[in-house]
């Protein structure tokens, strides 16, 4: 299968944000904007996906985490997967095409279109999330209203 790897670069004021929360908070605030991302460049595979007799290879479309030895590093899987109910084991035919058949990419072109918007979207969930599990653990303080600006 291939894989495209993206690296977000710059984001640096959100890794420093990251690190202050615990590591297991910080890892479920990662995920969450993690698949929220991946969900949108999911959905734009899923449309171009070429439906064949079964539409098996469009039901096959999904994503998966895959565990990393890298506890900083957050890995999730798109596409269409063989085994477990997924039946769209013939993916890569049509997208690198055969001896017998040209190809027809839809998992690529995907990606290239969504991988902007997704990512913005990442962003914005990964800044939610760490401002929310911040006023968790700050607890009644941050209810008290004591750290905020006050109205006149």
């Amino acid at each position: 299968m291939a894989t495209i790897r993206t690296r977000i670069e710059g984001a640096d004021a959100l890794d420093r944000l990251l690190k202050q929360l615990p590591e297991k908070v910080a890892r479920t605030v990662l995920r969450g904007a993690v698949r929220k991302g991946a969900k949108i460049v999911e959905a734009e595979m899923r449309q171009r996906a070429p439906v064949g007799p079964t539409g098996n290879l469009k039901a096959s479309i999904t994503q998966r985490g895959v565990k990393t030895k890298d506890k900083r590093m957050l890995t999730r899987r798109i596409g269409s997967f063989k085994g477990g109910g997924f039946k769209g084991y013939h993916a890569h035919f049509i997208e690198f095409g055969t001896v017998k058949m040209a190809a027809r990419p839809f998992l690529r072109p995907a990606w290239d279109e969504t991988k902007g918007e997704a990512l913005k979207v990442m962003g914005r969930e990964l800044g939610r999330g760490i401002e929310k599990a911040a006023l968790k653990l700050a607890g009644p303080f941050a209810k008290s209203g004591l750290g905020r600006k006050r109205r006149r």
